[in-house]
């Protein structure tokens, strides 16, 4: 069962994010994905990332791979199309969150 849980970004606008099943398609969906580790009552974000909904889009996958050594296995999502609204909305929760890796994508490994 997926949970409701919100986020407030640095502009105090609050994002709905549900989190994501073992096994879902979360990567086919186009928006925001958040991995987190639980902290008692609250979440501790570790990373941020833009989805793009696309089936060859391995960042998220290197972003979910990251997030896990640090302890975030748990994906969170919020849906949108657009990818202008997917960049503001990391951009808010980055400034707002202070998570441990920011969104900017990162070069792969040589």
């Amino acid at each position: 069962m997926q949970r409701p849980v919100s986020f407030r970004g640095q502009s105090g606008r609050v994002y709905p994010f549900e989190t994501v099943e073992n096994g879902s398609d979360w990567i086919r969906r186009a928006g925001v994905a958040l991995f987190a580790a639980p902290s008692g009552a609250c979440w501790r974000v570790i990373r941020i990332c833009e989805v793009r909904g696309r089936e060859d889009d391995i960042q998220p996958l290197w972003a979910q791979a990251d997030a896990a050594s640090y302890g975030g296995d748990t994906v969170l999502t919020c849906e949108t199309a657009s990818p202008e609204e997917r960049r503001a909305i990391a951009e808010d929760l980055e400034a707002g969150l202070s998570p441990l890796w920011a969104s900017t994508d990162l070069p792969l490994a040589a």
